[in-house]
């Protein structure tokens, strides 16, 4: 009932405010373009005897009366009544419209490339151009290579080129053959040798496990499940080379 809540909230007991007003004199909240913070946000405490009035402005608006776009939002109109602000597109900083070939300013990892901003290489942190030769720096896990970003082996720790034959250093879990190139380490051979377990070789890596019809117990020995199914389900044990 709008007269009851009036009489009691507003005039009464005196912890509410009518709409569009706030704090303890029920103040006005501020107003652009006729409306409470312009269409675009909300005002602080407004209905209550708290708050600031100021306004809190929707997403892609800004301003003591969110009167203007944000820096990654154009206006797609604006006059004495309204204003519209639409989000770029995802490669721009800045724009003056919807379009690749409309930003003022591109994105971090992008690049102006005839006319649009263009994402730069997968390999690249950072561009001047299109590809991988135009990389500023290269990403982890690639290399600079007479000017090219090249993506180093998994087996790497650096490269000189593509391929395990032309790493640097050899990751954890590899180690270097008779070739001069880094392969897998097979840790099956020196490792999991308790009683029932048995081992897997992964790429770089290694997984101990329990025998069917075993599984780990506290001190992680392989001991035989109960058939009461009084000892939990075994897990896994993963070795991760890093």
């Amino acid at each position: 009932n709008p007269e009851l809540y009036k009489w009691l909230c507003i005039d009464k007991i005196q912890v509410c405010c009518p709409k569009d007003t706030f704090g303890p004199k029920c103040s006005d909240c501020p107003i652009g373009r006729d409306k409470v913070c312009s269409g675009h946000g909300k005002c602080k405490g407004e209905g209550t005897r708290d708050g600031e009035g100021t306004c809190s402005c929707d997403k892609g608006y800004q301003g003591v009366l969110c009167e203007e776009c944000t820096q990654d939002h154009y206006e797609e109109y604006n006059n004495e009544t309204h204003l519209s602000c639409k989000e770029c597109n995802e490669s721009c900083d800045e724009c003056h419209g919807p379009g690749a070939n409309e930003c003022k300013k591109c994105k971090e990892n992008y690049v102006l490339h005839e006319g649009s901003c263009t994402e730069c290489d997968s390999l690249c942190n950072g561009c001047d151009g299109v590809g991988p030769e135009h990389c500023l720096k290269c990403k982890p896990e690639a290399e600079m290579v007479e000017g090219v970003c090249i993506e180093c082996a998994t087996a790497c720790n650096g490269c000189t080129g593509p391929g395990p034959e032309n790493c640097k250093e050899c990751k954890k879990g590899f180690e270097r053959n008779t070739d001069s190139t880094c392969e897998d380490v097979d840790e099956c051979k020196t490792t999991c040798r308790l009683q029932h377990e048995v081992c897997t070789n992964t790429v770089g890596s290694y997984h101990c496990n329990c025998e069917e019809g075993y599984q780990k117990n506290s001190r992680d020995d392989c001991v035989m499940k109960q058939k009461d199914g009084s000892l939990s389900e075994g897990t896994d044990l993963e070795h991760q080379e890093l």
